[in-house]
């Protein structure tokens, strides 16, 4: 049987968003989520905030999958150590 399309991109959300304990702190995708994510300075991804824009920028669909996850989950690096050498 085939499960609701809204059920399954549930479950694709969900999934994704503990992918993002996958990745290391230099990772292009953790640099662009909020500082929670890292644990070292982040790299300029936005362009700084001048006399026109006085708002920070908007929420992204990055940052609403990454609420679906917490940062303070275990961090898995698969590829610290080959499987061989653990």
């Amino acid at each position: 049987a085939i499960p609701p399309l809204r059920h399954h991109l549930g479950l694709v959300r969900e999934n994704t968003a503990i992918r993002f304990n996958k990745l290391g702190t230099f990772n292009p995708i953790i640099q662009q989520l909020p500082a929670t994510w890292r644990t070292h300075p982040p790299r300029p991804s936005h362009p700084p905030v001048t006399a026109r824009r006085k708002k920070p920028p908007a929420s992204t669909r990055l940052c609403i999958l990454a609420e679906l996850s917490d940062p303070q989950n275990e961090r898995l690096e698969p590829l610290a150590l080959p499987p061989w050498r653990r």
